[in-house]
């Protein structure tokens, strides 16, 4: 019950951390949000149905600020859903469990997005290993950019931003959900839709997220079903262009040739499958004629689309003596 002329404040920024068996690195995560610089802000942990002592670590932090959800084990993408949907900031970030911020990130975004009146702030990232840290660098954008430059930018995969590096006006994106059908480069396809809803974003070329990159995980292991589902995004994008009616179908042909390339380095750096090897063939004989008639498609691209065309074993072969020497089943 509120005291007469007591008022509840908007959070500025409400940041959504799915949560799934990261209890060696949550505290570390959690920490860094909470000493942001930033003055008012929530935090929505989602546990996506741990079975280590994350939730116990969440439950720890729970505040007037601080949200716990808990829900049966769903997917990154269900909870990072369930945290929009109780979400109540003005702007909507994620940061996933294993990873951290520097403590001006949100302050320095947010302040940087309304000074420029715009609906989202971008910046970039910074990679960790277990024994060293290097920044990765955006490439060279404008500060001030339209969201359809950008758009188009993202279906060429030139603007690599995740879900993770930007805030976004949560009023605009409030009906934009992550697709739970995708189980890997959901992020892309939740940004791609994302940016159809603003109209001005900002881009601060400084590092402020750390992700972390964990022997081990889904992102490090070979070649299998889970990862194939992005093979459903170029048919995703498609009709979700066709309905809103937006003039990017062109631009959109490009999708089949970077996730084709993405699956066969995977592919490359794993145990080799044959199954998941046919459906890459497969995939690189659809797309053969427009890589090979294409001037969008990168000289490089067409040689590993005709190399998978013939046998992705073929393109394995050559990623090891290019880049490891050597090659083994």
């Amino acid at each position: 019950m509120l005291l007469r002329g007591e008022l509840i404040m908007q959070p500025l920024v409400s940041v959504i951390i799915p949560v799934y068996n990261v209890g060696k690195y949550l505290d570390e995560c959690i920490e860094s949000i909470l000493s942001q610089t930033i003055s008012n802000f929530e935090i929505i942990l989602v546990d996506d149905g741990s079975t280590d002592d994350s939730l116990n670590i969440c439950n720890k932090y729970k505040n007037k600020n601080v949200i716990v959800i808990h829900q049966e084990n769903s997917g990154v993408s269900a909870a990072r859903n369930a945290g929009i949907k109780v979400a109540k900031s003005e702007f909507i970030t994620f940061v996933d469990g294993d990873d951290w911020l520097e403590k001006n990130a949100l302050e320095n975004m947010y302040d940087f997005a309304k000074k420029n009146n715009a609906d989202a702030c971008f910046c970039d990232r910074y990679f960790k290993n277990e024994d060293k840290i290097c920044r990765a660098v955006n490439e060279n954008f404008p500060q001030i950019i339209k969201s359809d430059l950008l758009v188009k930018k993202q279906l060429h995969y030139d603007f690599l931003a995740s879900s993770c590096l930007g805030i976004l006006k949560r009023e605009k994106v409030k009906d934009c959900f992550f697709d739970t059908e995708l189980s890997t480069l959901e992020d892309w396809e939740y940004n791609f839709r994302a940016l159809t809803c603003l109209d001005k974003i900002v881009i601060l070329n400084k590092p402020f997220y750390h992700y972390r990159t964990v022997i081990g995980s889904a992102s490090k292991s070979s070649l299998n079903e889970k990862q194939l589902t992005c093979l459903l995004i170029p048919e995703k994008v498609n009709r979700y262009l066709e309905k809103n009616k937006l003039n990017y179908l062109e631009d959109a042909k490009y999708i089949p040739v970077f996730l084709l390339n993405h699956l066969l380095v995977i592919l490359a750096n794993g145990e080799y499958k044959k199954s998941e090897s046919k459906v890459l063939k497969k995939k690189a004989k659809e797309v053969l004629l427009y890589v090979l008639c294409s001037n969008n498609v990168p000289k490089r691209q067409k040689i590993y689309t005709l190399m998978c065309s013939i046998s992705p074993k073929l393109f394995c072969i050559a990623y090891h003596i290019k880049y490891k020497g050597n090659y083994h089943e």
